[in-house]
């Protein structure tokens, strides 16, 4: 879900910066400016989840498997 939402938010900053680049007026004035910080922002977020939870996987599975090794030396 947090791949779709990158995806989906990343259309929404490309619109928003042809917008303000065809409409400079109307988009700092109007709400196409909080818009497009919301957007690079919630891209920020949900990268920084895939990638902790990417990171949180790996890290567990090594830190699970060193204590599977740990566990079968100490308890022979």
């Amino acid at each position: 879900m947090a791949l779709a939402g990158i995806l989906l938010n990343m259309y929404v900053v490309l619109r928003l910066y042809k917008f303000a680049r065809l409409e400079p007026n109307r988009f700092e004035h109007g709400c196409g400016l909080p818009l497009l910080v919301m957007a690079i922002t919630d891209v920020l977020t949900l990268v920084g989840v895939v990638v902790f939870d990417f990171l949180g996987f790996v890290i567990v599975d090594e830190y699970l498997y060193h204590n599977a090794i740990l566990q079968n030396i100490f308890c022979k």
